[in-house]
């Protein structure tokens, strides 16, 4: 049986709107409001060379940067320094600040998180180019077909997306543009 007590210790629809104005930070007017102020500010504070090499060190561990951005920013929304808006604008300018510093100090910076699909993608791609290169190996004469392998090869291995379609296709198999046709298309007049 259903406990009847736990029904009514959910909050009230509208309970938000009960309890006193402004307690939060966020929902005071924010203390910076232009675009240019909040990016000085964020400068400001990334200027400390304690603060950077930090930052640095989380960047050379593998740590994604735009994750550090967004929570360095969400953070600033939170405290009521800038709105949700300016963060949006502001995000892209300390990317590239703090990229640009860690290329300077030389670290490898992994801008965006990794995701399993680029995972397994980029073992694809290892096994890809490990297998043409054996069968490279065991072709012993130069032909067309051992160009076509090392030209699969270089493809591979530049990392160009490659859709079947595209390998499949060579000009004197592709179709035929299809006119579109229906209520909606476009009509030669």
């Amino acid at each position: 049986m259903i406990d009847q007590t736990a029904r009514f210790e959910a909050p009230v629809p509208g309970q938000s709107l009960t309890s006193e104005p402004k307690l939060y930070p966020w929902e005071t007017p924010p203390e910076l409001d232009k675009i240019g102020d909040v990016i000085s500010f964020y400068i400001e504070r990334l200027s400390s060379q304690d603060v950077m090499d930090d930052l640095f060190i989380a960047l050379e561990e593998g740590f994604p940067l735009n994750i550090l951005v967004k929570s360095m920013l969400s953070t600033g929304v939170m405290e009521g320094m800038h709105t949700v808006d300016v963060s949006m604008v502001v995000a892209p300018v300390l990317h590239e600040y703090i990229l640009g510093a860690a290329k300077i100090q030389k670290i490898k910076v992994k801008e965006f998180p990794e995701t399993k699909d680029s995972q397994i993608d980029a073992k694809e791609k290892r096994a890809l180019a490990s297998t043409i290169e054996r069968s490279l190996e065991k072709s012993p004469k130069e032909d067309t077909g051992k160009a076509l392998l090392e030209e699969a090869l270089s493809f591979v291995q530049e990392d160009a997306p490659m859709t079947e379609g595209e390998a499949m296709a060579t000009p004197e198999e592709t179709a035929p543009e299809e006119k579109p046709m229906g209520l909606m298309s476009r009509r030669d007049t």
